[in-house]
């Protein structure tokens, strides 16, 4: 629901906005508080950080699982013959 308000109030006023959840009924709060705010950033500026930090991410990983020290254990575990 907060989002769809701040995509009216960007309307309305021309501008980008956005919000933050201050208190969540999701989360146990007894009510939902958002606070909207103006920004510069656009979406496709948001989605497109969002993209590059889960490709860098997912790039880290793929950097940590192919050392060989992490791929020799894991043929280990499969107990390979010519690997014993």
């Amino acid at each position: 629901m907060p989002g769809h308000w701040a995509g009216v109030l960007s309307g309305l006023f021309g501008t980008n906005i956005w919000y933050k959840v201050r208190k969540s009924q999701v989360l146990g709060d007894q009510y939902s508080e958002y606070e909207f705010f103006e920004s510069d950033i656009t979406p496709s500026q948001n989605i497109n950080a969002v993209i590059n930090e889960q490709n860098n991410r997912s790039r880290k990983k793929m950097k940590l699982l192919s050392r060989p020290e992490y791929c020799l254990k894991s043929l280990k575990r499969f107990h390979l013959p010519s690997f014993q």
